[in-house]
């Protein structure tokens, strides 16, 4: 997907990967799939390329429908009361 949007957009792989600031080994790795964007650089492929790659075609499927990890429950901490001066 991410390859022939590069190419519909009539960019030069170093010249889309260096607007990204990223190397042409990254992008390589993006455009195989091998490599996973981090949610920044996940926006600005998105917003450069006009929204044809959007942030959501990064997540799997698997990982988008998974359940949340319950958070634990916090350690009580005792917050001692200040008095100040009146």
């Amino acid at each position: 997907m991410l390859t022939d949007v590069i190419k519909s957009l009539g960019l030069k792989r170093a010249v889309f990967a260096d607007q990204l600031g990223i190397g042409r080994g990254y992008l390589s790795g993006l455009e195989s799939g091998k490599k996973r964007p981090s949610l920044e650089l996940a926006v600005r492929i998105e917003r450069l390329t006009g929204g044809a790659v959007p942030v959501a075609s990064w997540v799997d499927g698997s990982e988008a429908n998974s359940p949340c990890q319950p958070a634990q429950e916090a350690p009580h901490l005792e917050i001692p009361h200040v008095q100040t001066p009146q």
